[in-house]
């Protein structure tokens, strides 16, 4: 597969060649939001996926799947242990 050009390498892919160069956002926004959701989680560490959509004024379900993405779980305190 030496050197191609742009429409050869699209052709053998067998995709446009306009996807070769195209960049996709969502990537972009979801490292933002990721950001604004560690900065409430600081002030607020016990915020779930609801709480944080209220407080950042954004959709539950893109908070949700972000935290899914990149792993961020709030803090959740565990019941005491009730001794017999």
């Amino acid at each position: 597969m030496g050197k191609q050009n742009k429409t050869q390498l699209a052709k053998y892919l067998g995709i446009s060649r306009q996807l070769l160069y195209y960049k996709h956002k969502q990537k972009a926004r979801d490292w933002k939001l990721k950001v604004e959701i560690e900065k409430v989680l600081h002030n607020y560490p016990s915020y779930g996926h609801r709480r944080l959509a209220v407080h950042l004024k954004v959709n539950r379900k893109r908070v949700r799947r972000v935290m899914k993405i990149f792993g961020i779980k709030p803090y959740r305190r565990r019941g005491e242990k009730i001794q017999v």
